[in-house]
């Protein structure tokens, strides 16, 4: 899948996915149920993948 993105667009999706990965730790820490915190620390790493891919977006 290709999505055409601005400058502006990336920055924007960079800050959202920043803030849930900054969110997910405080949720990761209060989460008393295994299975649950164990698909937040997936979530968590998929994310941390995706800023990664999208730093090296060169619009």
């Amino acid at each position: 899948m290709v999505i055409e993105l601005n400058q502006e667009e990336v920055d924007l999706l960079k800050a959202m996915v920043e803030a849930r990965v900054r969110g997910l730790g405080h949720e990761i820490h209060h989460t008393h149920a295994r299975d649950f915190r164990d698909s937040l620390e997936r979530m968590r790493e998929d994310l941390i993948q995706l800023l990664e891919r999208l730093s090296q977006v060169a619009v």
